[in-house]
């Protein structure tokens, strides 16, 4: 892991994006830089040491390049995929989605909390998050490599880990004022990653 700490900020076409964004610019002094899906394959990821997969509309077989990141950098950077991004996570390392019954759209949940996980650290065991997707992780059809940190009332899959923490995945939106905590989150997770480094 380099010592020069820079986030890559994916954006996969999203309105939520620029919320990211302005959260890292307030959680850290390192370069966050944004770069559009589409001009991946002009760009190497190469010198950024953080790789965050925003949101966006579709599902994880229309972003291959994504794909292509994880299986080559997710064992030596730090990636946190949100909505779509942990979708990509689980679809890239073999799982599969399950399509909901109920659109989670613009609405609210209560998720509960499963352990002592580093981007949950000061929180109650139980937050109030804000959603806007259709698809879910498969919990009958999760990697190994991943473990569950969170599920809402319903049991759905909210948020995921690898055992070596450079893998973490958010169903929910931590960049919506529907989720109170979200920046909190971003920042446990962001400092998690500089102790670990």
């Amino acid at each position: 892991m380099t010592a020069d700490f820079r986030i890559l900020l994916i954006d996969n076409y999203d309105s939520y994006t620029y919320n990211l964004y302005h959260y890292f610019r307030q959680i850290t002094d390192s370069d966050v830089v944004v770069m559009r899906y589409d001009s991946l394959q002009k760009n190497s990821p190469e010198h950024f040491s953080h790789i965050v997969i925003s949101p966006g509309p579709g599902l994880p077989e229309e972003y291959p390049l994504i794909g292509e990141y994880l299986h080559t950098y997710g064992h030596e950077k730090y990636f946190l995929g949100i909505c779509l991004g942990l979708q990509c996570m689980t679809s890239a390392f073999g799982g599969s989605l399950k399509n909901l019954q109920h659109v989670l759209h613009g609405i609210t949940s209560q998720v509960k909390i499963l352990g002592a996980f580093p981007e949950y650290e000061g929180l109650s065991r139980q937050i109030t998050v804000g959603h806007y997707h259709s698809w879910v992780a498969d919990e009958k059809n999760l990697p190994d490599l991943f473990q569950i940190t969170s599920v809402n009332e319903n049991g759905l899959i909210m948020s995921i880990r690898n055992k070596s923490g450079t893998l973490c995945g958010i169903q929910f939106h931590p960049e919506s004022v529907m989720t109170p905590d979200g920046l909190r989150i971003l920042s446990n997770w962001w400092k998690s990653t500089l102790i670990s480094a």
